[in-house]
């Protein structure tokens, strides 16, 4: 029978022992070794992804970096703190003090540009882009609108010229009346005011706060529309308005809520009158 060739032979001497011990150990050594490199080329590749994370990470956040602080900022504005514009008393009045608080409080519109992901991230009702950048949409925080619309029924109170000249049940006028309405009613004031007489209740709790104007104006300013005028340029706003009050009245008993206005410099006239059906 032939020997295989795998089979053992015994020992013949010590020298053989020696041999074989080291040849273990060479085998024990180049084991240790692949383990090593092993381990190294992990930490590698785990070094790699770290980097590619970083990596991303770095880009997502200057990505996102405006929004998420424009977000942020917006809604800090919904915090609550007392205001010192609320100090002045009968702002009605027709005084140079009265005066200066109005032209205070609106030393911007409200008109602002923002970005489009983030307006879509808020879920803001849809909106016209900006003209010129379609990254941008075009919104008006909505307190100005009713101070603007508080401003002219001021100046409708108080102005000396007749009604013929300047009536005061205009589209215009009764739509912002029912604005301020709506606003009233969405933000309805809790607060507990006391009385010395019984008939007049006008002592204010000493608890009560105030959103900060200043910081509203200051977001406004910090993101308002730039070219805004620009565009508003293109209208002459006193025509058009009367053009609309001109229409209307070819249509008696038609109310204000009952229409839509559209004003658009590509339309012909500049707008555009759309009934509704009410």
């Amino acid at each position: 029978m032939v020997k295989s060739q795998r089979s053992y032979s015994l020992l013949s001497s010590d020298d053989d022992t020696e041999v074989l011990e080291r040849g273990r150990h060479r085998n024990h050594g180049m084991g240790h070794g692949k383990w090593f490199y092993c381990r190294i080329l992990l930490i590698l590749e785990i070094g790699h992804a770290i980097v590619l994370l970083l990596g991303y990470g770095v880009w997502a956040a200057i990505h996102s970096r405006s929004l998420t602080a424009n977000s942020i900022t917006y809604r800090k504005l919904s915090e609550y703190n007392a205001s010192p514009t609320y100090g002045i008393r009968n702002a009605a009045d027709p005084s140079p003090e009265a005066h200066a608080f109005w032209m205070d409080i609106q030393d911007t519109n409200g008109f602002i540009q923002v970005d489009a992901q983030w307006a879509e991230s808020l879920d803001l009702p849809q909106t016209r882009t900006h003209p010129s950048r379609p990254d941008q949409k075009i919104y008006q925080i909505n307190f100005f609108h009713s101070i603007h619309c508080l401003y002219r029924i001021r100046s409708r109170l108080i102005a000396s010229a007749p009604l013929e000249q300047w009536p005061r049940n205009d589209t215009h006028t009764l739509h912002c009346l029912d604005h301020i309405r709506h606003n009233m009613m969405c933000h309805a004031d809790l607060s507990l005011y006391g009385t010395d007489d019984y008939v007049v209740f006008d002592k204010a709790p000493d608890s009560q706060t105030c959103r900060d104007i200043s910081g509203v104006k200051q977001w406004a300013k910090a993101n308002a529309w730039a070219g805004y005028k620009d565009y508003w340029a293109l209208f002459d706003w006193q025509n058009v308005e009367a053009r609309v009050e001109e229409e209307l009245r070819r249509h008696p008993g038609i109310r204000w809520d009952q229409y839509r206005d559209y004003y658009d410099p590509d339309i012909p006239g500049g707008y555009r009158l759309e009934f509704l059906d009410t």
